[in-house]
Order: structure tokens, then C-alpha cells, then sequence
């Protein structure tokens, strides 16, 4: 006897079908079925057991397997539509996506705190850090010598467990030093830089490319190699003084990128 007497469940066959997508359904409960359905497939997306653009199910299989109607697996792909979840190719069918993220170019809003007024869950990896002689073409962009010291460290940035960024960035040693791993995991970079060492950013130069890929990249961003990506370089400054460089990589379907301009 099913402990869920008013829920629909798919069947075995058809969940390893459908790439183990388990949707319960209550149906007597206020929520119409088509956002229930909606909700199950964006949970499955956000878990990975629906991978980023595969194919969703048919309609067909969707009314089969959980007993519903058409006009309800519509209503739940449009749904899934307006909220970024799914896209419409002609000819072919309908594939999984990720909605973008809007991120606001001048911003001097730290990742976490970003993330956090969008109301996601951010996290921040930290994958390499280690302090190193300046590289010949850093040099001149941090204003040292090719005999200085600088950090080096790299961060990967998640949303609700998804990966947004992958960054790489260079402190001059000098300005920084005492600086260690566990900051960049306890604290946002801005905070360190602008808080701890008394330096807060005034001004940043922005400019923007498009990227490609290595397979190192694509599997830290869990995406494949030959998508599409931005890459964002960004030098901040302290008044005339250069206090970081970064290089950010975010595939272009994660991210929409957003300015104003005001006369």
C-alpha cells in the first residue's frame, strides 16, 4: 500500500528513461498540476539528473507516464519557457536550459552579496593559490617588475550549485602580503582588499571577448568545450595605484551581463 495515496509516481521503465526524473504529483492539493509538474522539472534540471540541453521529454511521454492531460504539459513547458528552463528549436523539439543570471557591469558588489540579492545560494571555491615571480606580460598591467613576487590564486564562483565563474587573480605580493588561503575562502576579495588592507577600490577597467574553452575550463565550469564563452579581464585601481587583475570565464548562457547609462 502506497504510504502516498494521492500522488502520482512514473514508472520504473520509463524513469530510467527519462534520466531517473522522479515528480511526485498531490493532486488534491491548491497548486495546479502544471506548475507541479513545472516545479519537478526544474528540480531535476538544478540536480543535473536533466542535463544542460537535452532533450525534454515529449509531450506524449510526459501525459503517459504521470496520467495528464496535454493542456497541462503545455501549460508547464510555457512555464518553463518564460522562466529560462527550456528553449524551442523548430524541427527538432525542445531542449534543457539554464536561465541567465543578470550581473551588473560597474558593480563594485561582491559575488556572495550579489548572488544573495538575486535570492541564490552562492559559493566560492578556491582551486589554486600560491605566491609566484610576476609573469613578463603581468608586469606591466600591475605596474612591477618581472622580479616581483605576486599571488596568484584561482576561484571558482557557483549560484544554487551551478558554476557561474571561473576567476584568476593577481595581487602584487607587496600590498598583500600575509594574505593566505583561508581568507579567499572565509571572505570576498573586495572585503580583503578594500577592509583588511585599507585599500578600497575606486575605479575598474573592464573589457570583454569572446572565448574559447580548454577541456580544463569546461569541466571546472561543467560545460563542454566547444560552447560558447565570455571572457571578462578587469584592473582595479586605488586611485593611480593597480591593485588587482582579474580574469573571469563564464559560458555565455550562464550570464547576462548589464550596464546603464545616463546622460
Amino acid at each position: 500500500m502506497s504510504l502516498f495515496p494521492n500522488y502520482a509516481i512514473l514508472n520504473k521503465s520509463k524513469l530510467e528513461r527519462m534520466g531517473q526524473m522522479d515528480i511526485k504529483f498531490d493532486k488534491v492539493s491548491d497548486i495546479p498540476l502544471y506548475k507541479q509538474l513545472a516545479d519537478g522539472i526544474i528540480k531535476a534540471i538544478q540536480s543535473g539528473e536533466l542535463p544542460i540541453n537535452s532533450m525534454i521529454p515529449s509531450e506524449r511521454t510526459l501525459m503517459e507516464t504521470y496520467d495528464i492531460s496535454r493542456s497541462t504539459v503545455r501549460q508547464a513547458f510555457d512555464r518553463l519557457t518564460k522562466l529560462g528552463y527550456l528553449r524551442k528549436e523548430h524541427g527538432r523539439g525542445s531542449f534543457i536550459e539554464m536561465p541567465c543570471i543578470e550581473h551588473q557591469l560597474g558593480s563594485f558588489v561582491d559575488f556572495k552579496k550579489e548572488m544573495n540579492m538575486l535570492g541564490k545560494e552562492a559559493e566560492t571555491k578556491v582551486l589554486f593559490f600560491r605566491i609566484i615571480l610576476c609573469y613578463p606580460w603581468l608586469a606591466p598591467i600591475l605596474r612591477l617588475t618581472a622580479k616581483d613576487y605576486v599571488f596568484k590564486f584561482v576561484r571558482l564562483h557557483l549560484a544554487d550549485g551551478e558554476p557561474l565563474l571561473l576567476e584568476t587573480t593577481y595581487l602584487p605580493y607587496s600590498r598583500f602580503e600575509g594574505l593566505i588561503r583561508q581568507d579567499l575562502e572565509r571572505d570576498s576579495l573586495h572585503e580583503i582588499i578594500s577592509t583588511w588592507y585599507r585599500t578600497p577600490i575606486t575605479r575598474s577597467v573592464e573589457s570583454f571577448e569572446i572565448y574559447h574553452l580548454t577541456p580544463n575550463e569546461a569541466e571546472q565550469l561543467q560545460c563542454c568545450p566547444e560552447d560558447p564563452a565570455i571572457c571578462k579581464k578587469r584592473i582595479s585601481f586605488f586611485g593611480d595605484i593597480v591593485v588587482e587583475h582579474t580574469v573571469s570565464i563564464t559560458p555565455n548562457n550562464r550570464l547576462i551581463f548589464r550596464t546603464v547609462m545616463e546622460k
